[in-house]
């Protein structure tokens, strides 16, 4: 499946008694794609790469939400 966005960082403000996170969409702020890591072993962990149109990579370990392409039914 693939991925269209995923909320990360999640936070609670005690001063404004509100919660928030840090998005990434496909498509925007220069976000070309999305990819899960699966652990595959113990000490090893899940976690996300966010692909940039620059080459760089941001890596994402504390997920909150990841949301996926609707998958084409033949």
């Amino acid at each position: 499946m693939k991925i269209k966005q995923i909320n990360y960082n999640w936070f609670f403000s005690v001063a404004e008694n509100s919660t928030g996170f840090d998005s990434a969409i496909v498509g925007y702020d220069n976000i070309v794609m999305i990819k899960e890591h699966k652990a595959a072993g113990e000490g090893d962990k899940w976690y996300y790469d966010i692909l940039r149109i620059d080459g760089s990579i941001e890596r994402v370990f504390n997920p909150n939400q990841v949301f996926f392409e609707k998958e084409e039914t033949k």
